[in-house]
Order: structure tokens, then sequence, then C-alpha cells
């Protein structure tokens, strides 16, 4: 059984950890800036006592052994696969675990390596299962593209295994709660819905409110993964929404195709880490009226919440954890079928419907702030901080009925 927070006393006011693989906080880049805004809400409650590398080998080392082993370097997924690495890695663990400071009271940990011997939580929009087998795009298929059916079995049995261990599972949204308790085997108190903030880190005081003409339809669609996050099927409805809305126009940033389409502008992708592209980034979520990203699935979705930020609501998809992520600020839609897009859009050339939604996106965005997400799992992990309100769970799960607004067949 993993330890109660009664088996150890703590000081009134703990040290926090950050455990993971590559996932250096300092980097704001990295996985999608989760574990760099929690360590940053950390630091400002004065807890954060650091970040400890789950597999203490940089890429260039690990290059370096393939190289010795006469494997490919692009080879790294499949690699760290197989039968020696797997060795290697138990070792490695074995020995962090050895070696975890005492002095740290609780771990957050990122991915699947336990490499900690004290308490820890683990902080993840999917759980094990759906990292492997959610369809259409599992995550495996892109992280290890040649490794076999039992080596990914493997892989996916020792990530449980962490999870099962853990003290408490943080997770972002309802479908990745569900997932770890019916496919995971983790008790149901021990996991907890905190939610993740947004993704862009948008300041809504710096973005230009003004500039928005809500009578003129503006849809923003910001995603590198076109094909996943439906593309496509947002073009193919903006043609028969322009049909309906002539003044309509859809802006498009990523990696699209090269488009010629009446409505359409193409800005291809942009960096939050330039700050002329930012600038324009922030130009684009000031002018949208409606934020339409339906992906075939979506673990969560922090450019829904981004969008939230600035008052902008979204048309989201229904496969993934996206409800939590929009809440009543926007529409639900399935990614497969093309009428309910349209639809959808069609509602938002509407002012007043598109100005409403927004506002109620705003205050639903209000609940995803990173500092209320950090509190969510130091209330998870059962402890608290003097003069400080940690938020409370995201219990009311938004997929019940009655509790979202959507468009299916």
């Amino acid at each position: 059984m993993p330890p109660t927070t009664s088996e150890r006393a703590i000081g009134p006011r703990p040290t926090i950890g950050i455990a993971g693989v590559w996932t250096d906080p300092e980097l704001p880049h990295v996985n999608r800036g989760v574990p760099h805004n929690i360590a940053s809400a950390l630091r400002r409650l004065g807890v954060y006592s650091g970040y400890r590398e789950a597999f203490p080998l940089t890429s260039a080392k690990v290059v370096g052994l393939w190289r010795k082993a006469r494997h490919r370097p692009t080879d790294l997924p499949s690699l760290m696969l197989s039968p020696e690495m797997r060795v290697l890695s138990t070792v490695v663990h074995g020995w962090q675990r050895i070696t975890t400071p005492s002095s740290v009271d609780y771990w957050l940990l990122f991915g699947g390596a336990r490499s900690v011997r004290s308490r820890y939580a683990t902080v993840t929009d999917e759980s094990p299962h759906q990292f492997f087998h959610r369809s259409p795009a599992p995550s495996a298929t892109v992280l290890y593209p040649h490794a076999s059916a039992h080596q990914l079995r493997n892989v996916e049995r020792r990530a449980e295994e962490v999870y099962r261990r853990a003290t408490v599972c943080c997770v972002a949204s309802h479908w990745a709660a569900d997932s770890l308790v019916s496919e995971c085997g983790v008790a149901p108190e021990r996991v907890k819905v905190v939610g993740f903030g947004p993704g862009g880190g948008h300041d809504p005081s710096t973005v230009p409110l003004e500039l928005r003409d809500w009578t003129r339809p503006s849809f923003l669609f910001v995603g590198n993964a076109w094909e996943v996050k439906n593309g496509d099927a947002v073009v193919r409805a903006f043609r028969a929404v322009r049909q309906r809305a002539p003044e309509a126009v859809l802006h498009l940033v990523g990696n699209h195709p090269s488009l010629s389409e009446d409505g359409v502008v193409a800005h291809g992708s942009l960096s939050r880490h330039e700050p002329s592209q930012r600038r324009l980034l922030d130009e684009l979520f000031a002018r949208a009226t409606c934020f339409v990203m339906p992906s075939r699935v979506e673990p969560f979705g922090h450019v829904y919440v981004e969008a939230g930020t600035v008052g902008v609501a979204s048309i989201g998809t229904i496969r993934g954890g996206a409800t939590d992520a929009i809440g009543s600020g926007g529409l639900l839609v399935d990614p497969d079928d093309d009428r309910s897009i349209v639809l959808a859009m069609l509602r938002f050339c509407d002012a007043d419907f598109a100005q409403t939604k927004g506002r109620v996106a705003l205050e639903h965005a209000k609940l995803l702030t990173w500092d209320l997400v950090t509190g969510r799992i130091l209330r998870a992990l059962g402890i608290s901080i003097p003069d400080v309100a940690l938020a409370e769970f995201l219990d009311s799960d938004p997929r019940t009925p009655g509790g979202k607004d959507s468009f299916r067949n």
C-alpha cells in the first residue's frame, strides 16, 4: 500500500520535487509546458525543491551507446525497449530510489519511471492504457515506431504499476480518471481530477480585446498535428459556412498544407517562444470570435483553456478530455461528423451567441490557472500550506447529462 500522510511528520511548509524522463521544468517548451508551469507555481508557494532526472543519461550518451552497439542514432525509442537498456534502466531507477534525498517530502512524477523512494503523485493527461491504445492516434505509435507488441505491453505493465503504487494520481480530466480506475486498476479514491492550465501562458491583460468584432465571424484553428487535430474537416466545414455567412473568415496556424480557399488565411507554424510570432498569435486570439479544433482525439487540450483566458469560446471534440478543458464555454462535436462541425460553426456566426459563450469560457478558464491546478495537486497529497487556500478538485464531471453543449447525430 502507498504510504499515508500520517506515516511521517511533515513540517508547516512541505518540500515538493519534480521527477521525470528528460522533462526538465526549467525548459518551458518541454512536455507542453506542464512541468514548467507547475514548478513555477510551486516556487511561488515556496515549496519547490528542484528537479530530479529519472534516467540520468543525456541523449548524447545514449546515441554514443548505440553507435558502439551498431544501432542507428534515429532508433532511440526502440533502443530504450531493448533488453540491455531495460536492465540498465532497472539498475538506474533502483539506484535513484536509494539515493533520493530524504529531505524532500513529496515528488511529482511525469512519465512512467519510478525513481523515488518517498511518496509521490503522478501527473498526467492520459492513463498508460490510453497512451498505448487510444484511437485513432495512440501516442505509443509515435514514440516507439518500431517496437513489437510484446515490448509495448511490457512498458505498459511497468507504467501501470507506477500509477498503482502512487500515493495519488492527479489527472487533467475525468476521461483519464475513468481509465486509470477501470483499465489500470487504480483505486478510485486515489485518483483526483485537477485540470491543466493554458498551454501558451497568455496573460489576458496583454491581449487587446477591443480588436474583436463579434459581428464578423472569425474562426481560429491552431494545431501542428494537422491530421490528428482534424484540420481538413475544419476547412470542409468552413466552405459550407461561407455559403451562409460569406463575411466569415478562418485563420489557420500550424503545419497545415498549402491552401487557397476563399476566406481562409494560412499563417503556418507560429512559435510562442519567438517574440514577433507570439505577438501575431496574440493578435489572432484577440480578433477571434470562436476557436475551432475538433480533434480526432484530444487528451485534454491546453489551447481550449488558452482561448478561454481571452474570452473566446471553443468548438472541441467529444473524444478525450476536452470536456473538462472547455466546460460550458463552447460546443462539443463528433470529429467524424462534418455536419455537426458545420452546425456548431454556424451557431458561432451569431454575434450574441458567440459573445455569451465567450464570457462563459472566460469564467471557466479562471478555474484552470496553473496556480489553482498546483493547489489541487497539493490537496491531493493531503497537505496544507499556512495562509494558502488550496483549490477544490474538479469533481463535477461535465460529461454528465446537461453538463455540456454538443452536436451529435
